[in-house]
């Protein structure tokens, strides 16, 4: 167990008056012979770092001295090492009024388990809602599918007529009639 000993008796030379100072000097030699100390570092207690200064002592006693400056460069290492691997915090909506929270839930609910069981409909249904989601008019698009832009305007044309005055039968009829053209190719 480290036990603090008054070993060394020190003199601040700044207040010193100048005949203490030729006295503690004309004794130098004599109280300075081989093997005392010659060179030393002195912090006060008033010091802010005098409390780190004994645990240091303390350690280096015990044996386990390490630099704490090279410690803390070790730290700030570790500390950009985790920070470029971090993921990024997903809550909210980000800059383009998307709910990230909402999708990393569900990607990570749906998506992060074996897909050795998934149906490829089951999966189908999954991204497709998040597809819904995140842009609904995504999945009109003809890359995805001609029957949801086909059904898409068929609906948008029976609104259409039913704001014109025509009843539901007639509205319901002349929309399928032009679904029907579109699917075989016709103009839209």
């Amino acid at each position: 167990m480290f036990k603090r000993e008054n070993r060394y008796v020190v003199f601040k030379r700044k207040n010193l008056s100048h005949a203490q100072g030729k006295v503690l000097h004309s004794v130098e030699s004599e109280l300075c012979p081989d093997g005392n100390v010659k060179e030393c570092l002195v912090v006060e207690h008033d010091w802010p770092c005098y409390d780190a200064a004994w645990n240091m002592i303390v350690k280096l006693s015990e044996g386990k001295f390490s630099d704490p400056y090279a410690e803390i460069k070790q730290l700030r290492e570790r500390v950009k090492e985790l920070e470029q691997n971090l993921l990024p915090i997903e809550n909210g909506k980000n800059r383009y009024g998307l709910d990230v929270s909402y999708f990393r839930n569900a990607i990570n609910r749906e998506l992060n388990r074996s897909l050795a069981n998934h149906k490829p409909d089951e999966l189908a249904r999954v991204l497709a809602r998040l597809s819904r989601t995140a842009d609904e008019s995504v999945m009109f698009e003809p890359e995805f599918s001609g029957n949801f832009a086909i059904e898409k305007k068929r609906i948008g044309y029976y609104a259409s007529c039913i704001e014109s005055g025509m009843n539901d039968g007639q509205a319901s009829l002349l929309a399928d009639i032009y679904a029907e053209q579109l699917r075989k190719g016709g103009e839209s």
